[in-house]
């Protein structure tokens, strides 16, 4: 994984959306962003992402990470 997806993953941790965008798109597909969903009180159907938990043990996304706080 080069520098810039370490960043975007970084991104998506901490905003917990992630853009429509192939690069993205490409780490959703690899399963290192995972789509979570469900239901509001009012019966809408809510979708926000997240980094797949075992990345978060790794050295390199951890550094990203740091660099957006």
């Amino acid at each position: 994984m080069n520098e810039p997806e370490w960043m975007m993953l970084a991104q998506v941790a901490k905003t917990k959306q992630m853009p429509n965008q192939d690069e993205y798109r490409k780490l959703l597909f690899n399963r290192c962003i995972l789509e979570y969903r469900y239901l509001d009180d009012g019966g809408e159907i809510k979708v926000w992402h997240d980094v797949h938990p075992l990345i978060y043990g790794i050295e390199r996304f951890q550094s990203a990470l740091n660099q957006l706080l």
